[in-house]
């Protein structure tokens, strides 16, 4: 009888793991799966799509081209995802696309899985991936043909192996070798990473008996990953030094100005620069964790609190989640570029921590702070919709969404306090509010679509060989238009930055040549030519045709 109830018992458990698991999966593919049929924003999404369909069609698996010309700027295995993407799905930006959304689908379970291994808490890993995927620059990340995505779902599935091996057995370390390897062709030198991780963990922990595991963890990763580079530098060695290895590494950290690298006073320069990166980068942090921002300080300030702060951020099961972060932070803080997407590989860090403050907070003035930030948000959004909604105007119904999401937050934030509702239940559902919100929101919208009418205008000359201008303008500003000509029309183009500079210019134009052009420029366009041929207006641009000049 014992035995039947304890399998009873196991079955039940069982199911609601499951249940579990296949509710958050579903909406994990909600968001990240929406909005994935907006065309691409900006030159480097072009040129990466570019470079995987020339691939694609050349055949090619071990190097990449460009224009005809084998091309070696980034590791491998974001091409390989996209080619892997048109062969199922065919080109398109949705295939493009598709690697960075299950990216971002394998993070938000290894952001659970992390807080569960970590503080033991499947609610404070829901909360954790649900403010990431919230997160602007995550759901930008998800949606967009780029490395980003793809790098932070490596990073944070090698640390779960990592802090397996370390906290259970050490044979998950060889997994995690593996696994590393892979990162080395997502990223290169991000593949030294999670070694740095480990290295710092056994000298702060003193667990000597993990060193031979760390120098298996360098030799099996570079095993895995090393053979691909030394190819590619025998088969392209010009290409491999001057673009890889020069201005895909070297530059990150010295661009050329201000002397040599070397020395002393070059590595003056490069250690200056950190106070400010860590103080960019941070700043940074706390806009991608909006609108729960508010428990980094309950993070800190803890009175009343059960939990100390070192038993959140260098307990030891969390510790290693801290020494991660610090890692990445310092890694990035010595480049010499400054972007806010490099910021992406910070945010699960911050939001697992996150998560275990708000699944143990004690204080109702959190309902207060997030209420309140909410409200900052708003009124800066509404004021960014009224004096900037002219210049972007095919994000007038995102902006007009995100205040929508945040009145709902305020409000549900407001009851929560009025009716006395416990902090941690409060919390959770109001992350889960707002990430159902943020979700609608997205599929409503479909954000991030730079350039739609540029995508329609596509279909209508895409095998054409005529020539084609863009008349740009002031007024508007909806990211780089003439490279992505190349992407949706298969043609170089000439871009004019206004009406008048195109007038100068006119008599080297061909009767049959595309012209696309902000709709108020109609007339101007009109009479510019003897015949002038409407083709298609669109929500904020025209295509035209020079009929008879």
């Amino acid at each position: 009888m014992k035995f039947d109830a304890l399998t009873a018992l196991f079955r039940r458990n069982y199911t609601k793991r499951l249940l579990f698991y296949v509710i958050f999966g579903a909406l994990v593919c909600t968001i990240a799966l929406t909005g994935l049929n907006g065309s691409l924003q900006n030159l480097d999404e072009v040129l990466y799509a570019r470079v995987a369909r020339e691939t694609f069609e050349k055949g090619s698996v071990l190097l990449q081209y460009k224009d005809g010309e084998r091309w070696f700027h980034k590791s491998p295995m974001m091409f390989w995802g996209i080619m892997l993407s048109y062969r199922v799905f065919g080109v398109s930006d949705f295939a493009a696309k598709f690697p960075s959304a299950v990216s971002s689908i394998v993070t938000a379970f290894m952001i659970l899985l992390i807080a569960m291994k970590v503080f033991n808490s499947k609610r404070a890993g829901t909360i954790a991936a649900f403010i990431y995927l919230c997160s602007l620059q995550a759901y930008a990340s998800t949606h967009q043909v780029a490395t980003d995505s793809l790098l932070v779902a490596s990073l944070l599935t090698t640390l779960f192996f990592v802090i397996r091996g370390v906290r259970e057995r050490p044979s998950w370390l060889f997994v995690a070798s593996i696994l590393n390897g892979l990162l080395f062709l997502t990223k290169s030198v991000f593949g030294f990473v999670m070694p740095a991780v480990l290295c710092i963990l056994i000298v702060v922990e003193k667990r000597w008996d993990l060193l031979l595991h760390l120098f298996l963890l360098v030799v099996i990763s570079l095993g895995i990953s090393a053979w691909y580079f030394i190819y590619v530098y025998k088969a392209i060695p010009e290409v491999f030094v001057e673009s890889f290895l020069g201005v895909n590494l070297l530059q990150r950290f010295h661009s050329g100005g201000g002397g040599a690298p070397g020395g002393i006073a070059g590595i003056g320069r490069i250690l200056l620069r950190v106070p400010y990166n860590i103080g960019y980068y941070t700043v940074a942090l706390l806009l991608f964790v909006l609108p729960f921002t508010p428990a980094l300080f309950f993070l800190f300030y803890r009175k009343g609190e059960e939990l100390r702060v070192c038993d959140i951020v260098w307990s030891p099961t969390s510790k290693i989640v801290s020494i991660y972060f610090l890692t990445v932070l310092f890694g990035f803080s010595l480049l010499e570029g400054r972007w806010l997407h490099w910021s992406l590989s910070l945010i699960p860090a911050v939001c697992i921590l996150l998560g275990r403050v708000l699944d143990c907070i004690r204080r109702r003035s959190i309902f207060l702070s997030v209420g309140g930030l909410g409200v900052v948000v708003a009124c800066v959004l509404a004021y960014a919709l009224v004096t900037l909604g002219h210049t972007y105007p095919v994000f007038k119904d995102v902006v007009l969404g995100l205040i929508v999401v945040y009145t709902l937050l305020v409000a549900a934030s407001v009851l929560l306090y009025l009716f006395n509702a416990n902090p941690a239940r409060g919390t959770y559902f109001l992350t889960g509010l707002f990430f159902i919100a943020f979700t609608v929101h997205a599929s409503v919208t479909v954000p991030l679509d730079f350039n739609p009418d540029l995508k329609a205008f596509g279909r209508i000359v895409y095998e054409e060989p005529s020539s084609f201008i863009i008349v740009s303008t002031d007024e508007v500003n909806e990211g780089n238009k003439t490279f992505a000509t190349i992407w949706y029309l298969k043609m170089n183009s000439t871009q004019y930055g206004s009406v008048a500079e195109l007038e100068s210019a006119r008599d080297g134009i061909e009767n049959g040549t595309y012209v696309m052009f902000y709709g108020k420029d109609t007339e101007r366009l009109a009479g510019m030519f003897a015949s002038f041929e409407i083709l298609k207006e669109g929500v904020v641009w025209n295509l035209g045709r020079v009929v008879q000049k």
